[in-house]
């Protein structure tokens, strides 16, 4: 159920909340302060790990989030929660237009690739976008906020940390696909108020990019590529969500790019050892150096498609992790969106460790 209803002319697949979600809904909406301005949100990516929150973060602060999904069997965990769904492709010009009509505001969250095929990082994080553009130029959308990442900005050289108006200079086809991503952005900027969001690595529970190290820390010991120098910026999952609410409802220069994070850098073996305290034991930290990682990644990345397996570990996905410092800062985020990191990394860590442990994941 949307704010405005209206009749679609087209079918429309989508899931119905239930009347008594219904009714938590407009609860929600009474308890917004006095002059918000509540919106209608497409959220693309919702089955994902940042877009489920990025859903669950707009209703707590009374706004209707709308996931846009490919499938509607794939969407059940977002039906349980009460959640709409409109089904349709990037690619189906005729969806798209169905799929935004009462939306006030679109979080575009999808995206994504094979790393063994950087051409696939193109097509899943550059064309999509394009297509949403120009199907959101036929509409009333008047707000895009783009979720980028900070691989767009690429690392710091000598651990400077990213500001928001720091060079783009990514060193990877998938930052590169990223950069390509918010040209396309900042073009339509005469249409729409546009906002970009980049993150750096996000965590939480559910989250599977970071669940190896988890793993290696849970059985004691934790392999740190390029040495134990490295200096990561993190954000918890809840908080980037937030923090993406705040870029649809706050007032700023139209295009302007907003890195998050918790509140400053980490050095890679505080992480390690916050892990090992929620774990309650003790955590091997092994550096590898870099002229021993990269022939051995090598060598294990030619193995696999030598037997056509699929292989995380590419050329790309090497010189990433062999990068010392991925930083960057939000002071000036936090003071144009008036938004602040509310999850410090132990608590963060600790809970996301105990989730993992209670969901048999490690």
């Amino acid at each position: 159920m949307v704010a405005r209803p209206g009749r679609a002319r087209f079918p429309l697949r989508c899931f119905h909340v239930s009347r008594r979600t219904d009714q938590r809904r407009h609860l929600h909406r009474s308890r917004c302060p006095r002059g918000r301005r509540l919106m209608n949100v497409l959220v693309t990516g919702a089955n994902g790990f940042l877009g489920r929150h990025i859903c669950e973060a707009l209703r707590s602060q009374g706004h209707v989030p709308l996931a846009f999904v490919r499938r509607a069997a794939s969407a059940q965990q977002l039906q349980k929660a009460g959640i709409d769904c409109r089904v349709g492709a990037f690619d189906d010009a005729l969806s798209l237009q169905t799929s935004l009509k009462d939306i006030s505001a679109i979080v575009h969250s999808a995206g994504g690739g094979k790393a063994s095929r950087p051409a696939s990082f193109f097509e899943n994080n550059v064309t999509p976008t394009e297509q949403l553009l120009q199907a959101a130029s036929q509409s009333d959308m008047k707000r895009f906020i783009l979720i980028s990442s900070l691989a767009a900005a690429g690392p710091s050289p000598d651990g400077t940390p990213k500001l928001n108006t720091s060079p783009l200079t990514p060193i990877s086809p998938y930052g590169e696909s990223k950069v390509q991503a918010e040209e396309l952005v900042q073009q339509a900027k005469t249409r729409f108020h546009m906002g970009i969001v980049r993150p750096p690595a996000i965590y939480g529970p559910e989250d599977t990019r970071l669940l190896p190290l988890f793993r290696a820390a849970y059985k004691r010991w934790a392999p740190i590529p390029g040495g134990l120098r490295k200096t990561l910026s993190l954000i918890h999952v809840k908080d980037c969500a937030a923090a993406i609410v705040r870029t649809l409802e706050a007032d700023y220069p139209n295009g302007t790019a907003f890195f998050v994070d918790d509140g400053a850098p980490h050095p890679v073996t505080e992480l390690i050892e916050l892990m090992g305290l929620a774990y309650q034991h003790r955590v091997i930290t092994l550096g590898i150096p870099g002229w021993l990682f990269k022939p051995l990644a090598l060598a294990g990345y030619g193995l696999s498609k030598t037997l056509g397996r699929e292989s995380i570990i590419t050329p790309s996905k090497i010189k990433e992790l062999l990068c010392p410092h991925w930083v960057c800062e939000s002071t000036q985020t936090q003071a144009i969106l008036n938004w602040q990191p509310q999850i410090p990394l132990d608590r963060g860590i600790a809970q996301t460790c105990e989730w993992y442990q209670q969901e048999g994941w490690l």
